[in-house]
């Protein structure tokens, strides 16, 4: 009864944020700090978008779509104290990164050697990040991808000094996957490009959904030869997750943060149905941008990311990903730790919606 009570609390406070928001953003078209807050104006993709979301829908066979193009890819893994599910993801991705159709040499968008693995350990505690540099999970390997390695997937890992968030580790990822030379910055009519593919550590959603997003992601990229007067070299592909199997605990919290975050964002204007799915497949160019000095490092870091493309008019699509969620969550430990937590994440949605109405955070705040 507590968690339903903390629940209702939770949706009438939204809505009560979203009836103050529409109207303060129907009826005043300029702030205190001189920005024009017009969101029919700044989201000329919404109807671009919706069409997208359609197509992803439809294509679900594991075709690689006609594309001359090359992509060298970053598995970005942000963890905290993961030590005990780590190892059984990063054989799970080596595995199909090594041995899907889309990575194979001849004929593939992303050629041998082109792929690698960035581990952000975030300030754990518990040896994850020496259990990633040892590679001693590598062992778990069936026999017949053992020799998976030779393919040249580099797995890499490097450390924050303390606990920052995911949000955090994911901008350090970025910064890193630039200065290290993990992959070149080319650009964006060069035949190879750089895409980075945020994960989470648990392995809940499924890789074989990566030739969709890439296909996802070509189709925001409009990178015909065509067209190359509407290009764009900013990107993202929102995962939204399809869950085989669910607890009710987690489909009810789900769908009360997801009614939440809709209601406050007036349904359309955040533009994805899944905010806070761990699988997002972007530009590197568009990860700088939106994961640079993010105001929310942690649980609702996602919310913030997609509203910063939307503002910045970076085009922003959906793909389904296949998902299953693993046990030993963070946030969904019992009923009233959930609740609670899904508390904290909608007063910070709702504190980060009046801070960009107000102008105090902003597009401008992004380039200092």
């Amino acid at each position: 009864m507590a968690v339903i009570n903390d629940l209702a609390l939770l949706l009438l406070l939204s809505f009560s944020c979203c009836q103050s928001f529409y109207h303060g953003s129907r009826k005043v078209a300029t702030y205190p700090f001189g920005r024009v807050n017009s969101f029919s104006a700044i989201r000329p993709y919404t109807r671009i978008d919706r069409k997208i979301r359609t197509s992803s829908v439809r294509l679900e066979t594991d075709e690689v779509p006609a594309q001359s193009y090359h992509y060298e890819l970053t598995v970005l893994l942000p963890a905290y104290n993961e030590i005990d599910r780590i190892g059984c993801t990063l054989c799970k991705y080596i595995s199909h990164l090594s041995q899907s159709q889309v990575y194979r040499p001849i004929g593939a968008r992303i050629s041998s050697g082109t792929a690698s693995i960035l581990v952000i350990d975030d300030g754990s505690t518990d040896g994850t990040a020496d259990f990633v540099r040892g590679r001693t999970y590598l062992q778990s390997l069936p026999e017949q991808q053992e020799g998976c390695w030779d393919v040249n997937i580099n797995v890499k890992c490097i450390s924050l000094k303390q606990n920052e968030g995911k949000g955090a580790a994911i901008a350090k990822g970025m910064q890193e996957i630039e200065s290290s030379g993990l992959n070149n910055n080319l650009d964006v009519w060069e035949e190879t490009r750089q895409i980075v593919l945020v994960v989470d550590a648990d392995g809940s959603g499924d890789m074989s959904c990566l030739n969709n997003m890439i296909h996802e992601l070509e189709m925001l990229l409009q990178t015909s030869e065509a067209n190359k007067s509407n290009a764009t070299k900013d990107a993202l592909v929102a995962g939204y997750r399809v869950c085989k199997e669910k607890s009710a605990l987690r489909s009810i919290l789900s769908w009360g943060f997801r009614t939440a975050v809709s209601l406050i964002f007036l349904g359309s204007e955040l533009g994805v149905r899944d905010s806070q799915c761990g699988f997002k497949l972007m530009t590197l160019s568009s990860g700088k941008t939106l994961y640079n000095k993010l105001n929310l490092q942690r649980w609702t870091h996602d919310v913030e990311v997609i509203h910063r493309a939307q503002l910045i008019n970076i085009p922003v699509g959906e793909c389904a990903v296949t998902w299953v969620d693993a046990e030993g969550s963070k946030l969904v430990t019992s009923a009233s730790t959930a609740a609670s937590a899904s508390f904290v994440m909608l007063k910070e949605i709702c504190f980060m919606r009046l801070m960009y109405l107000s102008g105090e955070w902003g597009i401008g705040k992004l380039e200092q």
